[in-house]
């Protein structure tokens, strides 16, 4: 048998198996979309900027799955005293609907800003909301890198009013 048949029986037995399971290579790879999430919208925790979005948005939609995915393991251990019953809730998905809606209400209007410093595997987050009578409300969350799941929120401080209001990245002149 020469090479250019033996790549042709590589290929065919190949295209076989994606006549018969077409969609067995996407599934052995993909993972499930939970059904109360949005369609075809999947979490990735690539940056620390992903985890945080990740997180503010799935407490913006209430979401204890998405909420869960986006808080890193080490949370109930890490974090401030007080936040460690939160975190622990979140993890074992024991958090009340109440519970729920009253963050939701706490991190209501908050935006991922940038990052302001980290070290290897951790860094913090600056969190603001802006308010109409031109004050700013700032949260700073830290999160942490995990081996296997990538970054993740491992605590969320105290919401601070700014005295001088925090300007974005400066614009590019060309």
């Amino acid at each position: 048998m020469n090479a250019r048949n033996t790549w042709l029986t590589i290929f065919g037995v190949a295209g076989l198996c994606m006549a018969l399971a077409p969609n067995a290579i996407e599934a052995k790879h993909a993972e499930p979309i939970p059904p109360d999430s949005a369609k075809g919208r999947r979490d990735h925790f690539h940056t620390s900027t992903e985890a945080v979005v990740a997180f503010l948005e799935a407490v913006k939609a209430k979401n204890a799955v998405r909420l869960r995915k986006a808080t890193s393991v080490h949370a109930p251990n890490e974090a401030m005293p007080e936040n460690r019953f939160l975190f622990r809730a979140i993890l074992e998905q024991n958090l009340s609907g109440a519970e729920l809606t009253a963050l939701a209400s706490e991190l209501e209007g908050f935006q991922a800003v940038r990052p302001l410093r980290g070290s290897a595997g951790r860094t913090t987050y600056l969190v603001l909301k802006p308010s109409p009578n031109g004050r700013q409300f700032v949260r700073i969350f830290s999160v942490r890198w995990e081996k296997k799941t990538g970054w993740k929120v491992r605590d969320i401080g105290e919401r601070r009013q700014l005295e001088k209001p925090v300007q974005g990245p400066p614009k590019r002149i060309e």
